[in-house]
């Protein structure tokens, strides 16, 4: 699950968005 946020956009690299 991608999830963007507003500081990430490109950036999907970080372990939060893989929970």
């Amino acid at each position: 699950m991608v999830l963007h946020f507003p500081g990430l956009k490109k950036e999907n690299k970080i372990p939060l968005s893989q929970s």
